[in-house]
């Protein structure tokens, strides 16, 4: 799947959202080798995109 399918989401500061989500997904993601126009896309431009809302440059 590409960058443009996903979107940050998370349940806290609930105990099922853990107790550090951008952490976890940091984490992740300098695992994985991701980019930040990925990380970028993942935590706002994909939500901007879908609901067609401009983002500052």
């Amino acid at each position: 799947m590409g960058p443009e399918l996903l979107l940050f989401g998370t349940d806290y500061p609930h105990t099922e959202g853990g107790r550090n989500p951008l952490g976890r997904f940091e984490r992740s993601f300098d695992a994985a080798g991701t980019s930040d126009g990925a990380r970028n896309r993942f935590y706002s431009g994909n939500f901007a995109e879908l609901f067609a809302i401009p983002l500052p440059v």
